[in-house]
Protein backbone atom coordinates (compact mmCIF):
# COMPACT_ATOMS: atom_id res chain seq x y z
CA UNK A 1 0.00 0.00 0.00
CA UNK A 2 2.67 2.17 0.75
CA UNK A 3 4.63 1.51 -2.07
CA UNK A 4 1.82 2.67 -4.36
CA UNK A 5 0.67 5.77 -2.51
CA UNK A 6 4.60 6.65 -2.72
CA UNK A 7 4.42 5.77 -6.51
CA UNK A 8 1.61 8.08 -6.81
CA UNK A 9 2.94 10.27 -4.79
CA UNK A 10 5.35 10.35 -7.66
CA UNK A 11 3.29 10.58 -10.43
CA UNK A 12 1.44 13.87 -8.87
CA UNK A 13 4.83 15.30 -8.10
CA UNK A 14 5.74 14.71 -12.05
CA UNK A 15 2.33 16.10 -12.72
CA UNK A 16 3.23 19.46 -10.92
CA UNK A 17 6.53 19.39 -12.46
CA UNK A 18 5.58 19.60 -16.30
CA UNK A 19 2.53 21.87 -15.06
CA UNK A 20 5.19 24.46 -13.52
CA UNK A 21 7.51 23.86 -16.52
CA UNK A 22 4.63 24.47 -18.65
CA UNK A 23 4.22 27.99 -16.82
CA UNK A 24 7.73 28.36 -17.25
CA UNK A 25 7.91 28.17 -20.69
CA UNK A 26 4.66 30.09 -21.27
CA UNK A 27 6.26 32.69 -19.60
CA UNK A 28 9.95 32.82 -21.17
CA UNK A 29 7.77 32.68 -24.25
CA UNK A 30 5.49 35.25 -23.30
CA UNK A 31 8.95 37.26 -22.45
CA UNK A 32 10.45 36.52 -25.68
CA UNK A 33 7.30 37.71 -27.69
CA UNK A 34 7.36 40.88 -25.67
CA UNK A 35 10.94 41.50 -26.15
CA UNK A 36 10.43 41.27 -30.17
CA UNK A 37 7.20 43.17 -29.97
CA UNK A 38 9.16 45.91 -28.33
CA UNK A 39 11.77 45.73 -30.76
CA UNK A 40 9.50 45.63 -33.44
CA UNK A 41 8.03 48.33 -32.00
CA UNK A 42 10.79 50.36 -31.96
CA UNK A 43 11.99 49.40 -35.50
CA UNK A 44 8.28 50.55 -36.39
CA UNK A 45 8.66 53.85 -34.64
CA UNK A 46 12.14 54.32 -35.89
CA UNK A 47 10.82 54.19 -39.12
CA UNK A 48 7.90 56.46 -39.11
CA UNK A 49 10.33 59.25 -37.03
CA UNK A 50 12.63 58.61 -40.07
CA UNK A 51 9.63 59.46 -43.15
CA UNK A 52 8.17 62.27 -40.68
CA UNK A 53 11.89 63.66 -41.15
CA UNK A 54 12.49 62.94 -44.48
CA UNK A 55 8.76 64.54 -45.01
CA UNK A 56 10.19 67.83 -42.68
CA UNK A 57 13.32 67.84 -44.51
CA UNK A 58 11.23 68.06 -47.93
CA UNK A 59 9.32 70.77 -46.53
CA UNK A 60 12.29 72.34 -45.55
CA UNK A 61 13.94 71.97 -48.76
CA UNK A 62 10.64 73.11 -50.55
CA UNK A 63 10.53 76.37 -48.59
CA UNK A 64 13.99 77.53 -49.19
CA UNK A 65 13.65 76.89 -52.90
CA UNK A 66 10.20 79.26 -52.88
CA UNK A 67 12.48 81.63 -51.23
CA UNK A 68 15.21 81.17 -53.31
CA UNK A 69 12.83 81.51 -56.73
CA UNK A 70 11.16 84.83 -54.92
CA UNK A 71 13.92 85.98 -54.28
CA UNK A 72 15.33 86.08 -57.75
CA UNK A 73 11.83 87.20 -59.24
Amino acid sequence: MEMRWSCLKGVSKCIINTQQEKTHSIKIHSIINAQQEKTHSIKIHSIINAQQEKIHSRKIMLYALKNVFSANY
